[in-house]
C-alpha cells in the first residue's frame, strides 16, 4: 500500500523468482484489499517501496563489480 494513497496496492520485486513469488504476492495483495491480511503479517522487504539508499552511481559500480565477479567465476 502506498502511504500517501491507501487505496493503491502493488506487488513488485520478483526478480526471476516470479514462479513462486508472484502467486504468493497476489494472494497477499488480495487479502490486503479485502482487509483480511494486515501489513504487519508481511515480511519486511515486502511492506513498502524501497528507500533507494544507494545513489545510481554506486548501484552502477556495484553492478559492474558483480558482472566482473560472476564472469570470472564462471570461467573456471
Amino acid at each position: 500500500m502506498l502511504p500517501s494513497e491507501p487505496t493503491v496496492h502493488y506487488g513488485f520485486g520478483c526478480h526471476g523468482n516470479g514462479v513462486n513469488t508472484a502467486p504468493w504476492a497476489g494472494m497477499l495483495l488480495a487479502g490486503s484489499v479485502a482487509g483480511t491480511v494486515a501489513l504487519d503479517a508481511l515480511p519486511a522487504p515486502y511492506r513498502g517501496v524501497p528507500l533507494g539508499l544507494l545513489s545510481p552511481a554506486v548501484r552502477r559500480l556495484g553492478l559492474k563489480a558483480a558482472y566482473l565477479w560472476y564472469g570470472l567465476t564462471e570461467r573456471h
